[in-house]
């Protein structure tokens, strides 16, 4: 038998169990949950590490779905008094089926399949499994379509949360790579800033479901603190940041800001980077205060909407501006360490936060 027989034999199990979950959502009408389980045994052919175990985390998952809908169907039918029993063996042989399929990939034909990148493997499986569990709870519990694809095809946001746990996998298998990772950080921090901006330019050109809420609001990251509190209302920015925060402390400047990124290629312009001097950290506490108490000002001045774009925009401009003069001709961010104010938020709630957390792992 060769090994390529052996190896499609071997994976008959996870992918029928694949295929059962997709006819399951299928008798429910979740067209976006059938491309999931559809286009989720793909990934079997790649020879990652991570791949085995994903998918063995994925099937016990099935595997639960499975258990939750016999329970359902066995107390729907005993209510009516109609048989359950053969429903039950055949759900049970389904059970089963994901059962050995999570088992299979200990055995002897697969062994030598998934031992590329061995060594980061477990982070990048934990990427995957965490981003798929964390977006899947937002598209679970937000009322809105927060995942583009799911605008332009209602349903299919499960499919947009899949290419997006394969995305965290690749990029946490390059960013573990010591040599590269700064480069590869600076690559998709950047790539991420052209992508907001992108969307947010489409956005702007009448393509509505590009904007996240269907509303405009200017991409200043001061505005995550400050919106709000002029508005009184519009607070989920600033519970992303908070989540996202959470999740990762301080590397939201260095990764998600979409700002920061054009701070960081004007900074890398100069090869001698100098030093600020040092009064210039005061200035982003002063900024950290003055931001939420001007726009606390203004709402209750009832000062009207125009004049608080303005000044964001006459804000955002000049952080522009520093980018362009300061941080070019010093080597330094100097927009993100001395004028962002939701920066410094970040670094702070990142150490109390974060390190915590982190004392509570190693000990």
């Amino acid at each position: 038998m060769s090994v390529m027989f052996r190896f499609i034999v071997s994976l008959a199990l996870p992918v029928a169990a694949c295929m059962f979950l997709a006819a399951h959502y299928f008798r429910a009408g979740a067209l976006g949950m059938i491309v999931f389980w559809l286009l989720l045994p793909g990934l079997l052919w790649m020879r990652s590490a991570w791949i085995k175990p994903a998918f063995q985390a994925l099937l016990t998952v099935s595997m639960i779905v499975w258990i939750q809908t016999l329970a359902d169907l066995i107390h729907f039918r005993q209510a009516f008094e109609l048989p359950w029993l053969r429903v039950g063996l055949i759900i049970g042989g389904v059970i089963l089926v994901s059962a050995f399929g999570v088992l299979i990939f200990e055995g002897r034909a697969l062994q030598g399949r998934y031992i590329h990148n061995r060594e980061t493997g477990p982070v990048q499986a934990g990427a995957f499994l965490l981003t798929l569990a964390t977006l899947g709870l937002l598209y679970a519990e937000l009322s809105f379509p927060v995942f583009l694809l799911e605008r332009f095809f209602p349903g299919f946001g499960p499919v947009q949360i899949l290419i997006m746990a394969c995305y965290a996998a690749w990029i946490s298998g390059k960013l573990m790579d010591p040599k590269r990772a700064p480069t590869v950080r600076a690559r998709l921090w950047l790539f991420f800033s052209v992508v907001f901006f992108v969307q947010l330019g489409l956005g702007l050109a009448g393509w509505e479901q590009f904007l996240m809420t269907g509303k405009l609001h200017l991409p200043v990251p001061a505005l995550i603190m400050a919106g709000p509190i002029y508005r009184g209302e519009g607070f989920f920015m600033l519970f992303l940041f908070l989540g996202t925060v959470l999740m990762v402390g301080p590397a939201w400047c260095s990764h998600l800001c979409y700002i920061g990124a054009w701070d960081h290629q004007a900074s890398a312009m100069q090869k001698k980077p100098c030093a600020l001097p040092a009064w210039t950290a005061k200035i982003r506490l002063i900024l950290f205060i003055l931001v939420p108490t001007v726009a606390l000002g203004l709402r209750l001045a009832g000062i009207d909407w125009i004049w608080a774009v303005a000044a964001a925009a006459g804000f955002g401009f000049s952080g522009l501006g520093i980018m362009a003069v300061i941080s070019r001709k010093t080597g330094i961010m100097a927009h993100c360490t001395v004028f962002c104010p939701i920066g410094l938020a970040a670094v702070a709630m990142g150490k109390i936060l974060v390190h915590p957390v982190k004392a509570y792992l190693v000990s």
